[in-house]
């Protein structure tokens, strides 16, 4: 028995030593709502989280926020699997806009145009999957909030795709 226990601790140690988490980011049509704004099409999910570079395409984001070990750091994400699904039709998407503060009306601010850099462009907006959002230690606990993109536009074939991550 006491030849087992250096091994039994080496194997609890490797245990403690990585925070491990695996789950899936899920988009579905069904969770989409549509809109329009000013000749534009807004799309928005449940949490109500949007991209937020001034005179890009308003996507809606999904965030999910993991309590690891206090003395350990987020040194990767790997995704292990993308399914994109486009959605059927064309979408001339919102820009995002300026926030507005308290003292202004909507009628008083003014419209942050498209940005012409990224409405023009045949690249999928955002060419990122993810953002580590914070990384802090709110009330002594070690929480790590990732921002996760689970929908892509192409802006100048006005092309709207939606995406299934495994991570």
């Amino acid at each position: 028995m006491k030849k087992l226990l250096p091994l039994i601790f080496i194997l609890c140690w490797g245990f403690v030593a990585y925070a491990d988490y695996t789950g899936t980011v899920t988009t579905n049509q069904s969770e989409l709502t549509f809109s329009t704004n000013s000749w534009y099409d807004v799309v928005a999910l449940p949490e109500g989280f949007y991209t937020k570079e001034i005179g890009a395409p308003q996507l809606p984001v999904r965030t999910i926020s993991i309590l690891i070990p206090i003395d350990k750091m987020v040194s990767s994400i790997t995704i292990n699997s993308t399914t994109i699904q486009q959605l059927s039709g064309t979408y001339n998407i919102y820009p995002v806009q300026t926030p507005i503060p308290t003292n202004m009306t909507l009628d008083s601010s003014p419209f942050d145009d498209p940005n012409p850099v990224i409405y023009n462009s045949t690249n999928p907006y955002p060419d990122i999957q993810y953002t580590i959002s914070s990384d802090g230690y709110p009330m002594g606990y070690h929480v790590v909030t990732i921002t996760f993109y689970p929908l892509e536009y192409i802006p100048l074939s006005k092309i709207y795709s939606y995406i299934y991550m495994t991570i």
